[in-house]
């Protein structure tokens, strides 16, 4: 199973939690979107790797800082953040 493993404290949680049961033999591989998270990964010992060898990702691990009810809406302070910065 390949994983896209996203940024911040959730993902954070999420790869302690999958480290926790590939220890007890979950076989899985993830796909970090920041070099936080992938720092994180590696020295919990979770397997990484890259759209250049898995172009599917099966599930994927993130947080959002918004969810409008009864929707998909979400936003992330973050992402927000950078759209201000670039857009003037």
């Amino acid at each position: 199973m390949v994983l896209g493993l996203g940024s911040g404290s959730t993902a954070a949680f999420a790869v302690e939690a999958l480290a926790a049961r590939i220890a007890k033999g979950l076989r899985i591989a993830g796909i970090p979107t920041s070099e936080t998270t992938a720092a994180l990964a590696r020295r919990l010992g979770v397997p990484l790797t890259s759209f250049a060898e898995h172009r599917r990702i099966d599930v994927a691990i993130d947080g959002a800082d918004q969810v409008a009810r009864g929707t998909l809406d979400l936003s992330r302070d973050s992402l927000l953040g950078r759209r201000i910065r670039f857009s003037g």
